[in-house]
């Protein structure tokens, strides 16, 4: 067990698999990132370079084997690209340990630890003075859907594999709809919820089959998904991560894509 007199922060999970999964998430959408860290846990919240979509997670101190965070809070600039490299070859019962020593305040240290911890590696990534930026959320939800992760995956894959580069998202207030369609030659439709008959379509948006399949890594987060969407909002994709946390994905759709270039 490390000595953690001498450590700024540390903590421990046995989620190992958990964060590789966030992390391949992150590196997806954003290339850096600024994680606050303080006693409570470890908090994010980032757009992409196009303000395209927005992240925000945070996992609670309790919820780790062990934690610890010195100072009132931290900063810890991270390029997620580099992130999940040294993340990459966890597998399911692997635990994680990532801590800063004291003295050593630009490096973070990743320890990945086997179940048999017959092989134990520790690797270090530096860390960048980035600034964690004040982003408000988008308000006014209401309900959601709750998907199968899994089922939202296969979905996702499906209709990418229509070949259309666009994906419609239509909701009632029981119900969530994903159709494509390929240039008027053919199309799908895949709906989620508790469909009855002649219910009316409140919601409408359309969104890039891009966007909507870099953010599948949120299914294996979690065995379920909550999707929300509301008029004139992005929609949004709600998941816990592992037993560590929450985190929330906002994806902007088409119109509001457009409504950014017009404010530049």
């Amino acid at each position: 067990m490390s000595n953690l007199s001498n450590m700024l922060f540390y903590c421990k999970t046995s989620e190992g698999y958990i964060i590789k999964i966030l992390a391949e998430l992150l590196q997806n959408n954003i290339k850096n990132g600024c994680f606050i860290v303080s006693k409570h846990g470890i908090m994010l919240r980032m757009t992409d370079s196009n303000r395209k979509i927005l992240i925000d997670l945070e996992l609670l101190a309790d919820n780790f084997n062990q934690y610890k965070c010195k100072p009132e809070s931290m900063s810890i600039g991270l390029n997620f690209h580099h992130f999940y490299k040294m993340v990459k070859t966890i597998k399911k019962k692997d635990s994680i340990v990532l801590f800063i020593e004291e003295g050593k305040e630009s490096e973070l240290s990743i320890r990945v630890i086997p179940k048999e911890k017959n092989r134990v590696t520790t690797s270090f990534l530096k860390i960048q003075n980035l600034q964690s930026l004040d982003i408000e959320l988008p308000q006014g939800y209401q309900t959601s859907i709750i998907v199968p992760s899994n089922e939202y995956v296969k979905m996702v894959k499906d209709l990418n594999n229509m070949g259309g580069n666009m994906i419609t998202v239509s909701s009632t207030q029981g119900t969530i709809r994903f159709g494509c369609n390929s240039n008027g030659v053919y199309s799908r439709d895949i709906v989620f919820g508790d469909v009855e008959e002649n219910e009316t379509v409140s919601r409408v948006q359309e969104f890039e089959t891009e966007q909507l399949s870099r953010v599948t890594k949120v299914a294996g987060l979690s065995t379920q998904i909550q999707i929300y969407q509301s008029s004139d909002l992005p929609v949004l994709f709600k998941s816990n991560i592992g037993s560590l946390g929450k985190i929330c994905v906002y994806v902007k759709d088409k119109t509001l894509q457009e409504d950014i270039i017009d404010d530049q």
